[in-house]
């Protein structure tokens, strides 16, 4: 009995801590540390050329884009901002100013993304600037234009004596 207890004691936190543990855990990301931030990110210059590049092909706008997923411009945007995934109705495609928790950015940086596969599919992945950009932009806000800094003017500062 003793020897029971001492097993089912050892092995209900594993079980415990197993069963907590977050469904949608990403691993095998790449870092993107060293690639300088962009703090001013244009979706229609910068991350549109990006999918026209390595996503369109796939993600068209057709009868059927894979996944339900448009990445042609003009439509993009409309259909990755604030848009549940196909493949867990609980998580975003892109849930603005949190990258982390946005299937794009899993999907385009990590191997075990939050769900379903690495892209782009079967071909090499983006390059690191290409991600960080999409990192950047998402973390901002993933504004359809970037934010216009309020503009300084004389009037707001001291005047020297």
């Amino acid at each position: 009995m003793r020897r029971l207890l001492s097993t089912v004691l050892l092995i209900l936190p594993v079980a415990l801590g197993a069963a907590s543990a977050d469904p949608h855990g990403v691993f095998d990301c790449q870092d993107l540390s060293l690639v300088p931030m962009d703090f001013s990110v244009d979706y229609e210059t910068e991350v549109q050329p990006i999918f026209t590049g390595s996503c369109a092909n796939c993600h068209v706008s057709s009868p059927f884009p894979d996944a339900g997923l448009r990445l042609d411009p003009g439509k993009s945007y409309f259909d990755l901002v604030n848009v549940p995934s196909v493949q867990d109705g609980t998580l975003l495609r892109v849930k603005p100013f949190n990258a982390s928790q946005s299937v794009l950015f899993s999907k385009v940086n990590c191997d075990g993304p939050l769900v379903g596969l690495r892209m782009p599919l079967d071909r090499s992945p983006l390059t690191p600037e290409a991600q960080a950009l999409i990192l950047d932009w998402i973390n901002q806000g993933a504004l359809p234009v970037p934010a216009v800094p309020d503009l300084l003017t004389r009037a707001d500062f001291e005047a020297r004596g």
